[in-house]
């Protein structure tokens, strides 16, 4: 499975380090979107990933999964976006769940779309 994150910070950073011990090379983060370029170019030279600071050709690299580790306001500007684009999503912000109207909308996307899934890290499950 290949990984993309959406997010140059703290959690960003902790997942690279813990997936780059993996033994299973099944597994592995490829892509990195951020707005901070600094910090993208050095995450990608300390890890191996290739860092976007384009949206739409971080969805178009060759991941499975995004993993959002930014913002509750990036979950909502940017889930759709990952979901049509038939990728898996596992956001870590899950107060953006807490608007009922985005609730409402994330559930109709997921739905509309069999291999796109709405994941919580807390456990609990919206697909």
């Amino acid at each position: 499975m290949k990984i993309g994150i959406i997010g140059t910070g703290n959690i960003a950073q902790f997942l690279l380090e813990e997936i780059s011990k993996v033994e299973n090379r099944d597994v592995a983060i490829v892509s990195v979107f951020g707005r901070n370029q600094e910090v993208g170019k050095e995450l990608a030279a300390n890890f191996g990933v290739t860092f976007f600071d384009d949206f739409g050709a971080f969805l178009d690299s060759p991941i499975d999964l995004v993993v959002e580790a930014a913002t509750v306001e990036v979950v909502k500007q940017m889930a759709s976006e990952v979901i049509n684009a038939g990728k898996h999503l596992v956001v870590s912000s899950v107060g953006a769940f807490a608007d009922s109207e985005f609730y409402r909308e994330a559930a109709i996307v997921g739905r509309s779309k069999r291999e796109g899934y709405f994941y919580s890290i807390g456990g609990n499950w919206w697909n």
